[in-house]
């Protein structure tokens, strides 16, 4: 299952871009909420540069390892094991056993300004699912992911996370 979730992730991110194929653009209202006015954390801007550590509320196993704490690099990528500053993708899995989750990686410079709405920021939060104290974009988001698990995933019966990523 667990290895499912980073497959579903990636799954996910190719089928929006493949819906919108000839504008190469796809509506925000496709991805989740983002942003301060989300509660998001800003990274500052750098080149190459990493968060972290950021603490998990919840053990985070990845194949053989359990990971409480990851780093978030503005290049698109979430590492376990420390800050990750190289820009250029390579193939997996990177050498001195570097483990990490990217859908989207690339060279990013968020250090200059690029005059559109939403800027030239990186950001990131961390959702938890309480029954007891559960904002309505937290409620909003685990209900997305699940029924996205559901549509891409249909012969998966249980899918109930306890901690969300963004």
């Amino acid at each position: 299952m667990h290895r499912s979730w980073v497959v579903f992730l990636l799954l996910l991110l190719l089928n929006i871009i493949q819906q919108h194929p000839s504008q190469g653009i796809i509506s925000l209202d496709e991805l989740f909420p983002f942003g301060l006015q989300a509660g998001d954390t800003l990274m500052q801007p750098n080149d190459d540069g990493s968060d972290g550590p950021i603490s998990l509320p919840y053990t985070f196993p990845y194949f053989d390892n359990i990971h409480h704490q990851i780093y978030q690099a503005n290049n698109g990528l979430f590492s376990f094991l420390g800050p990750i500053s190289t820009y250029v993708p390579i193939e997996f899995p990177l050498a001195n056993d570097q483990r990490l989750i990217t859908a989207f990686w690339s060279d990013i410079d968020t250090r200059g300004n690029t005059g559109n709405l939403t800027g030239n920021h990186v950001y990131h939060q961390v959702y938890t699912q309480s029954t007891s104290n559960s904002s309505y974009t937290t409620l909003l988001i685990f209900d997305r992911i699940k029924l996205y698990f559901c549509l891409y995933f249909p012969r998966e019966t249980v899918f109930n996370p306890l901690i969300v990523i963004i």
